[in-house]
């Protein structure tokens, strides 16, 4: 084992390219594969968020400080996920 504070400087480059390595490794199964289907829980969020949406449109504002609703509802999910 590698001690001092060069071994550290040695290690931390060694476990930052494994995590991109892996990351890399992630994106492409994703790719190939597609995405994993939504879960119970994740429907039931999903769910959650579109009641708190109609209770509270206010609540839920873009970057630049505009209402989403636009006067009604309707929106897309994209939109829902960036007021997280």
């Amino acid at each position: 084992m590698v001690d001092g504070p060069l071994g550290r400087i040695v290690w931390r480059v060694v476990d930052a390219a494994d995590y991109w390595l892996m990351q890399a490794r992630l994106g492409i199964a994703d790719t190939v594969c597609g995405p994993e289907p939504p879960t119970p829980a994740d429907e039931k969020r999903e769910a959650d968020r579109e009641r708190l949406w109609v209770a509270f449109p206010r609540l839920f504002v873009d970057e630049v400080g505009q209402n989403l609703t636009g006067g009604s509802i309707e929106r897309s999910s994209s939109r829902l996920r960036r007021c997280n």
